[in-house]
């Protein structure tokens, strides 16, 4: 007889631990969410590294990001196949929407070039360094492309070293070799005439 009124007691006790638990699955499922979304998110900065240290491969996707998902390419880029072999979910991502990753690493690249931005200082070093090496602003020059070359670099140690020694100004020249040239012919033509700073173009 006197049952049902404890059980009335505890229905109060069985909400807060059905609440507890429906809370918990919420917040399980949330951070699973979240190490996705940060999964994701080291996959493409991973995918941008690769992109960066392979110049050559980052231009062809550029013009055709389907390359990716293309198996005579990848045998032809061994290097792109064993990337993709080692990190599966840059291969998953890319096979659900290549454009939509490498809109996703350009924005990290960009991110990162704001972060690495060239102060005065250093495209100054750039110019001396060039200055003491004649042969070697004469072929950049001629070739920026040369600063993606290991061969290049290979044979021109001071050079390599260098641009081991000022990684920033590494990163932005090999990335952007034609672009970062011009920058310092640019400079160095101020540099040498001083009275047309006023005119001078950025």
């Amino acid at each position: 007889m006197h049952s049902r009124p404890q059980s009335r007691r505890s229905r109060p006790l069985v909400l807060v631990v059905t609440a507890a638990a429906i809370i918990l699955v919420l917040v399980g499922a949330c951070s699973k969410v979240r190490a996705d979304d940060d999964l994701s998110s080291g996959a493409v900065r991973r995918f941008d590294r690769f992109l960066d240290d392979h110049p050559w491969v980052a231009r062809d996707l550029q013009r055709d990001p389907t390359l990716a998902n293309d198996d005579r390419y990848l045998d032809e880029h061994r290097s792109l196949r064993e990337f993709l072999e080692e990190y599966p979910g840059v291969r998953r991502e890319l096979r659900q929407d290549p454009y939509a990753v490498l809109r996703r690493a350009h924005r990290v690249e960009r991110e990162q070039r704001r972060d690495r931005e060239i102060t005065r200082d250093e495209m100054q070093r750039f110019d001396r360094f060039l200055r003491d090496h004649p042969g070697v602003a004469y072929d950049l020059r001629a070739d920026p492309s040369l600063v993606n070359s290991r061969g290049y670099l290979g044979d021109h140690p001071a050079f390599r070293d260098f641009l081991h020694d000022h990684a920033a100004l590494r990163q932005e020249l090999q990335d952007n070799p034609y672009a970062f040239v011009r920058r310092w012919e640019r400079y160095a033509h101020r540099a040498d005439h001083p009275d047309t700073k006023g005119a001078g173009h950025r």
